[in-house]
């Protein structure tokens, strides 16, 4: 672990964090960041000059906001879920459907 890792994982109530830290502390990517960022399901951040921060307190209401979600935020994941399944049913077809499939090779004779 690099020594910026490491101090990324200490907080205290004076704590910030850069975009990267806190996709480190959270186990999230940075495109995932931009992205809950950008649809307004971000944390809050803080700008110094050029520089973006995330504050410990920002993190943690964050946090929260994500175990316990607006109920226009639970219709949106609803209806997220039920478009990747549609999706995933589709995709399942496609591949059975396939001349390539598995269950199309021929067997070889023994």
């Amino acid at each position: 672990m690099l020594a910026e890792e490491k101090s990324a994982l200490v907080v205290d109530d004076q704590s910030s964090f850069t975009l990267n830290q806190f996709c480190l502390r959270n186990a999230i990517s940075m495109a995932l960041l931009r992205k809950l960022i950008n649809s307004g399901r971000g944390p809050k951040l803080m700008y110094l000059n050029r520089a973006v921060r995330i504050t410990a307190q920002a993190e943690r209401d964050w946090q929260r906001a994500r175990e316990n979600p607006s109920k226009k935020e639970l219709a949106l994941i609803t209806r997220q879920r039920r478009k990747r399944a549609r999706l995933a049913v589709i995709a399942g077809n496609a591949a059975a459907a396939s001349p390539k499939h598995i269950s199309k090779r021929k067997r070889p004779k023994s």
